[in-house]
């Protein structure tokens, strides 16, 4: 037997989906949080000023404290532009407590492995020497270094710009935009140089690093494995086989190493990263792990939908 309708009921009211607003959006989204980290990052660093009497300018210890407010701005900096702009769970934003043991130790075994594997070679093809070893070495400055660098630059390129290219413009694009952002940040340590190692550079950290760790955040949709792996690739490369990072050697090493022939192999002043080696056995690994994310479902062809403004 149906029951008849109550007619005199009010009708519940359609609720329409929030419009997003304008900081939701590329580039707009990514000018607030550079705006954000900017404005965060200010009192830490000029702490650093008003102290580096007692900290001997430019230093380890110097450097530590402003990497780690580096890392300190870009984590709030993503808070705020997840949980009060964009309305979503902190959760979703890279930093799932899931896996965080388990997959940063993944990470930190790749990026040693890689960076081992690299060494091996130009030192097996007469490229690399190494001349002595520091048995005194104090280790934990630079690994605290390495990962506050890890931490920065993960939240920044992966944690935010991927994850908001990607929602914006589809995985493939994301990923090769926040890549090739990735890269030309690494200028600042190359503007002397010749502009051929520039670009060298520029484009072969968009490719080995950018792709790589941008795969291994999608492999996991966290960002615990891009942090070890990247963790691991400054502490190995410079502190401990000492060679250059990025075109700078600010941590003392373990080891000392002089890179020897032709700049496109060894990577010259810059370091093997900027090297054909490195380019070819990171882009293997990042190879192999864009084919977990494309079976594992999670390569997004399409964007997420985003109304327009108008």
């Amino acid at each position: 037997m149906e029951c008849p309708l109550d007619e005199s009921a009010p009708a519940k009211p359609v609720v329409s989906p929030a419009k997003p607003s304008i900081w939701e959006r590329q580039p707009q989204g990514l000018f607030l949080y550079a705006v954000l980290w900017v404005t965060l990052c200010c009192p830490g660093v000029m702490t650093l000023y008003i102290l580096h009497p007692l900290v001997r300018f430019r230093s380890l210890a110097w450097a530590i404290g402003e990497e780690a407010s580096f890392a300190f701005a870009a984590l709030v900096a993503l808070g705020i532009m997840i949980g009060f702009v964009q309305h979503k769970p902190l959760v979703g934003a890279g930093f799932d407590a899931r896996g965080m043991v388990f997959e940063t130790l993944i990470g930190l075994v790749i990026g040693c492995g890689l960076i081992s594997v690299v060494v091996g070679i130009l030192s097996m093809t007469g490229h690399m020497h190494t001349v002595a070893r520091h048995a005194g070495y104090v280790a934990w400055p630079a690994a605290v270094f390495c990962l506050m660098i890890a931490i920065s630059e993960e939240t920044i390129f992966r944690g935010y710009m991927l994850a908001e290219f990607e929602r914006q413009w589809g995985t493939a694009t994301g990923l090769i935009a926040s890549s090739l952002i990735f890269g030309a940040m690494h200028l600042v340590n190359v503007q002397h140089e010749p502009l051929a190692l520039q670009l060298r550079a520029t484009l072969f950290i968009a490719v080995e690093a950018g792709l790589l760790l941008g795969a291994a955040y999608l492999a996991t949709r966290r960002l615990w494995m891009p942090i070890g792996i990247h963790w691991a690739w400054n502490f190995f490369l410079g502190p401990y086989y000492g060679v250059p990072v990025s075109g700078t050697n600010l941590m003392g090493s373990f080891s000392v190493a002089h890179l020897t022939g032709p700049a496109w192999i060894t990577g010259g002043a810059f370091g093997p990263e900027a090297g054909i080696v490195t380019l070819c056995v990171c882009s293997v690994a990042a190879f192999a792990l864009l084919i977990v994310t494309a079976r594992s479902g999670r390569w997004r062809a399409v964007p997420s939908p985003v109304p327009s403004d108008g």
